[in-house]
């Protein structure tokens, strides 16, 4: 009985992630590219994982079904990949860059399953090409981790809400990593654990689709026309403006528990608008700018007091700590806060 629950729970996740990826390549709207990689990406995971599922409970599989699911493995990566880009960042070339990956993958991949069917050399693709394919999917999470890493440290600061989007995606992501390491790990857990972390993941993904009230915001970020990106642009400019006053005139950033929120209520906006103002327009993280505005305090103070010491500098500057202040003053100065005085005493 057991195992007839597991095996209907891991084929039912497989047939679930076709429908998914038939449901983003035909009928999702509106109608975007990264629809299109999305369904792509379900698609060859449902692929691999359905060649698990039934080779787990079927040890006399086709062979030709073996390797097409083994192969079919060498593209989830790429698609992840170009997934992710894709919706976070909808003004690049996304379109045009991620054919020549397939072209350079598809073609190999083709050529050794013509010249080295599984058939014929079970032993080269199970130790040798199958870690090479984990190797190449293990590559393109590494790069899609680097694309999402403002995401997930804003995740962990905690200092505003993820949107919709962003929920979205790094389920996708951290679902690819699950299913990457039930697959590498297989020698020591069990080789069904990838699809039953596949599984995992598509329920909840439909779940959150299917509760979403605006679905477009699931999709992806719409790239903004020239008119309105020009006028975002200059509107962005004026909020820069402001911000330079609420933080330095204001001097908001000598409150030592100082959040995002409390400086976007005094801009009349939304903590993730502010954050994304700041991450596009400055390049820079909130927590960055504000211990930018610490230090240059600090360096002030450092010339003109001759009173206070270095650790009260700090705490009049907003640091929490004297680690915490010196940790940020050899950041951006490369010399601790003492060896800057000195330096402009002589």
């Amino acid at each position: 009985m057991s195992a007839n629950i597991l095996f209907f729970f891991s084929a039912l996740g497989v047939f679930n992630g076709i429908l998914l990826s038939l449901y983003f390549l035909i009928y999702a709207k509106p109608r975007h590219i990264s629809n299109n990689f999305l369904g792509i990406l379900f698609l060859v995971l449902s692929i691999r994982v359905g060649k698990s599922v039934f080779f787990y409970f079927n040890n006399y599989l086709s062979n030709i079904f073996i390797q097409v699911g083994i192969t079919a493995c060498v593209l989830i990566g790429p698609f992840l990949f170009f997934y992710i880009k894709s919706v976070l960042r909808p003004n690049s070339n996304t379109a045009g860059k991620w054919k020549y990956h397939i072209l350079i993958l598809g073609p190999l991949i083709v050529f050794l399953s013509i010249v080295y069917p599984y058939k014929l050399h079970k032993l080269l693709w199970v130790d040798y090409l199958m870690n090479l394919i984990l190797l190449e999917w293990f590559i393109y999470i590494v790069f899609s981790g680097i694309l999402l890493f403002p995401i997930v440290k804003k995740a962990y600061l905690k200092q505003e809400s993820l949107l919709i989007i962003e929920v979205w995606i790094l389920n996708i992501f951290f679902g690819n990593v699950m299913i990457w390491m039930g697959y590498f790990l297989a020698d020591y857990t069990s080789y069904i654990v990838g699809a039953i972390s596949f599984s995992l993941l598509i329920y909840f993904l439909v779940l959150l689709l299917f509760f979403s009230k605006k679905k477009q915001s699931v999709l992806y970020k719409k790239a903004q026309k020239y008119l309105e990106k020009k006028k975002d642009d200059k509107l962005a400019s004026e909020l820069i403006l402001k911000l330079g006053n609420v933080l330095s005139k204001k001097e908001f950033f000598k409150k030592p528990n100082l959040t995002i929120s409390d400086v976007a209520q005094e801009l009349k906006i939304p903590s993730h608008s502010l954050s994304e103002l700041i991450n596009n327009s400055l390049n820079k993280s909130f927590p960055n700018l504000i211990n930018e505005y610490r230090v240059e305090y600090a360096k002030m103070m450092i010339l003109e007091n001759d009173i206070l010491t270095l650790e009260a500098i700090g705490n009049e500057a907003g640091f929490k700590s004297k680690s915490a202040f010196y940790r940020a003053f050899k950041k951006q100065l490369n010399m601790t806060p003492a060896a800057y005085k000195h330096s402009n005493n002589k």
